[in-house]
């Protein structure tokens, strides 16, 4: 008899396991009915941002906190875009990193550190290039060259010979750095291109001396390398096929003149400022809203939208159908698992007879 009692708690036991996964494969199959449609939408849904520590919100207030704490461009769209997407989950990734240069970010591109980020992403906003250039710049004047002298006393009146000097040593590091930059620029866009469909935009590098008038020299230089750079931008932005590789957020042009106004150049910082962060996310905004996105969105929630102007009374059926239907299966499920238990039953009291 014990024996049989063991056997006869088995077979309950496998009858009820069998009801629990008919019953469980019954609303996976009616959940996995939920289909996917395509809308259009003025704002992105998934947004990934890259680049340096402008994307970052570096020498704003509260950015030791973390740059989520910061009244950066990055945020400031942020804050626009979830409160405008009306279909679908928004997503904004900021990846940007503190000093980052062209060829770093192309070797973590390479190496498919943003691969996931990429999926799936509707908009790319690249600043990069910055500090290809003032990393060299600002590293001369840091006392590590044998010509070197301190960036506060080149903002000074300075000797043109002594100028003439230092620039053209200067110059050579710095062309080798935009030669690069012109190759870097291509293979980063080329490779974000090759793993999404998203929008890329790239922004031109703003001028923080631009209101700076002596040493002329010095000022004069700053600018054509910074225009230089901006060029070979503008230069690579279609391909030789005339394919658009990314657009252009021209920061350079809004900036023009207010150097001193939108960055914090007066404490020997070339970061942008709140009211300079304000100022790029206006010329990215513009730039973003020039098109339309394409996004996937859950079909119900399109059909949602369209029957608030349209309702009909074969939605409404096509909808109890399916409701019924998964009625149906479930009740269906339940009544087989039950006459499996009343076979099991009726077995197990003959085996024990």
């Amino acid at each position: 008899m014990r024996k049989h009692g063991l056997l006869f708690i088995k077979r309950i036991t496998a009858a009820c396991m069998a009801c629990a996964a008919l019953l469980f494969s019954s609303i996976c199959a009616a959940a996995d009915n939920t289909e996917y449609v395509t809308v259009e939408s003025a704002v992105p849904r998934k947004v990934l941002v890259i680049g340096d520590s402008i994307t970052t919100g570096y020498g704003l207030e509260g950015y030791e906190k973390g740059r989520d704490n910061v009244e950066s461009y990055a945020n400031l769209l942020k804050r626009e875009f979830e409160s405008e997407l009306k279909d679908g989950k928004e997503e904004f990734i900021n990846k940007g990193i503190d000093g980052q240069t062209s060829p770093e970010l192309l070797e973590s591109l390479n190496k498919g550190e943003y691969d996931a980020d990429l999926k799936d992403c509707d908009l790319v906003l690249i600043s990069i290039g910055g500090n290809d250039l003032m990393h060299t710049l600002f590293g001369f004047f840091s006392g590590d060259s044998e010509n070197s002298i301190s960036i506060s006393d080149v903002l000074k009146d300075h000797s043109v010979g002594d100028l003439v000097e230092i620039l053209s040593d200067l110059s050579k590091v710095l062309e080798e750095k935009l030669i690069e930059y012109d190759s870097n620029i291509r293979e980063i866009t080329d490779y974000i291109n090759d793993k999404s469909d998203a929008r890329v935009i790239v922004q031109t590098l703003y001028n923080p001396l631009d209101t700076r008038e002596n040493p002329k020299l010095f000022m004069a230089f700053v600018k054509s390398k910074i225009t230089t750079l901006n060029e070979k931008m503008l230069a690579n932005a279609k391909d030789e096929q005339g394919n658009e590789r990314y657009e252009i957020a021209d920061v350079f042009t809004a900036f023009a003149g207010q150097g001193d106004k939108l960055t914090n150049i007066n404490k020997i910082d070339i970061h942008p400022n709140a009211e300079g962060h304000k100022k790029i996310y206006e010329t990215l905004d513009a730039v973003i809203r020039s098109k339309s996105f394409s996004i996937k969105v859950e079909k119900p929630k399109a059909e949602k939208a369209s029957a608030e102007i349209t309702e009909t009374d074969s939605s409404d059926s096509g909808k109890d159908n399916d409701t019924k239907s998964t009625i149906l299966i479930a009740c269906g499920g339940a009544v087989l698992a039950a006459a499996v238990i009343i076979i099991v039953i009726t077995t197990s009291r003959k085996d024990s007879k």
